[in-house]
């Protein structure tokens, strides 16, 4: 009799026990957080950020360079077109100015 009261209540007691939710239970090794750093290893030496600061850098300044290189074109473009213009205006002007000068 002893043994089927104990095997009534362990009857019981288990299904309590497996109806824990799953938080309860631990996994066998506890979770390994970094300490905030998005680097690698690799990328925690000195000399590593400094290069790709410099490669940055460089990057950069040929970027600047090629727009730098494409406004002084387009500069020289506008340069040219404003004397090609002058040189009409002032066509023009003679040309008024000698029919002018005819009339009288």
């Amino acid at each position: 009799m002893y043994r089927t009261v104990l095997a009534r209540r362990a009857a019981l007691v288990r299904p309590a026990a497996l109806a824990r939710p799953a938080q309860s239970l631990k996994p066998a090794f506890g979770r390994m957080y970094s300490d905030g750093r998005s680097e690698g290893s690799v990328a925690t030496s000195q000399g590593f950020g400094k290069r790709e600061k410099a490669q940055e850098d460089i990057f950069i300044r040929e970027q600047e360079k090629a727009k730098l290189e494409k406004l002084r074109e387009s500069l020289k473009a506008q340069r040219e077109e404003i004397a090609r213009l002058e040189a009409e205006h002032d066509q023009l002007a003679e040309k008024v100015a000698g029919e002018g000068t005819k009339s009288k």
